[in-house]
Order: structure tokens, then C-alpha cells, then sequence
């Protein structure tokens, strides 16, 4: 199963990936809760409203209440899940270990295998425009934090964004300890170099 946002959700490639599988006859069935904009935060706490082709409206759950990605997660044994989360939640430190690493041990514990394989999605950039700093307000992270704000690394170019990416996907699958597969990698081996996507004006698929 793939848990994730648009980097999942468009483009159909859990479904691509199922028709890969299926054509060297592995006995594999993919299936999905991925849904624009969400983080793995919001698919534990958001239950979802309503959809529409290019979005989705969302409520805070009620006590007794599970999301539609908990009723997935303890709908199977699952084999393997992949989680996929938004660029700018690795990219901030207080977000990455107060939002993204403590719903990854919820994703963990509400699972009813022991054998699940967990797999950290690592994404890539996409920004086009730099010196860039991404902030978010320190409540919308954690009550607890002492300071308006909470805020990633100055970013002079692409090539600096897609290494602190990396290196905060690396820090929260150590510890997390889960597994993770290089996308981000395999992305740009693709299309060429960070440096030259950018220089060729070539658009990597938007940010989640």
C-alpha cells in the first residue's frame, strides 16, 4: 500500500507499478490512500469530506473516529507500505521530528503485522527560484515549541536542496528505523543532474 499525497496521487504510478509487476507474473496487488496535500500527520487526524478531481475537503476527526488511511492500514496484513510524504515537512527540523517521524510510529504501531516492510518514499526538489527558506508557524508543529517559528535551512540553489533532502530523509528513516527507496535519485538519473533541470527549465511534478 501507498500512503502519500500528489506526488503519489497523479500520474498514475502505483498503478504503473502494478502493471510492471503483473507482466513478470509476481502475484503482487497495489493499493492506495493517497490524496493532494495531505501529510501522513493529516491521514491519521483528517477525516476526508469530500473529493473532487483536484482536491479534497477535510475535518478533524472525533474521538472513537478513524480516518479512511487507518480503516486501509487495518483493512489487510499488509505485505509492504510505502510512505510518502510533503518536501517542505523533511526540510524543516521541528516538523520533520514532531510531525513526520511521530506519524510514521503511528502508521507503525496501528498496523496489525509484525512483517510489514515500511519503505520511506524519499522525494526531490522542485523549486525553481533561489535563495529560499521554507517556515511554518511553530503551532501548527507542536504546542510545546518556544518560538514563533519554526524554519528549514537558507537554500542557495538546487543542488543544496536536493542534499538536505536527502540527508533529513536519511535522519528520519534511521530514526524511524525503516527502509527507503532513493526516487529522488532515480528522478533526475531520469532527466539529468538537478543543476541541469533547472537550467533547462524542465518542471519536476509540483511539490506535495
Amino acid at each position: 500500500m501507498f500512503i502519500g499525497n500528489s506526488l503519489t496521487y497523479y500520474n498514475g504510478m502505483p498503478e504503473y507499478l502494478d502493471q510492471m509487476l503483473k507482466a513478470t507474473h509476481q502475484r503482487v496487488h497495489i493499493e492506495t490512500s493517497t490524496f493532494p496535500g495531505m501529510s501522513l500527520a493529516d491521514h491519521l487526524d483528517n477525516v476526508i469530506e469530500a473529493k473532487t478531481e483536484n482536491g479534497i475537503r477535510t475535518r478533524k476527526k472525533q474521538p472513537n473516529e478513524q480516518t479512511e488511511t487507518e480503516v486501509k492500514i487495518l483493512s489487510r496484513k499488509w505485505d509492504v507500505i510505502v510512505l510518502q510524504e510533503g518536501t517542505i515537512r523533511l526540510l524543516i527540523p521541528e516538523a520533520r521530528k514532531y510531525s513526520v517521524n511521530t506519524a510514521i510510529e503511528k502508521i507503525k504501531k496501528l498496523n496489525n503485522n509484525l512483517n510489514t516492510a515500511f519503505i520511506l518514499f524519499k522525494t526531490w526538489p522542485s523549486k525553481h527560484k533561489y535563495p529560499e527558506q521554507f517556515c511554518y508557524r511553530s503551532s501548527m508543529i507542536d504546542p510545546s515549541i518556544q518560538k514563533p517559528s519554526c524554519c528549514s535551512a537558507k537554500i542557495k540553489d538546487v543542488e543544496e536542496e536536493f542534499a538536505l533532502l536527502s540527508a533529513a530523509y536519511d535522519s528520519t528513516a534511521a530514526a524511524t528505523q525503516i527502509g527507503k527507496i532513493e526516487v529522488g535519485q532515480k528522478h533526475y538519473k531520469i532527466i539529468g543532474s538537478p543543476q541541469e533541470v533547472m537550467m533547462s527549465g524542465k518542471k519536476p511534478q509540483p511539490r506535495g
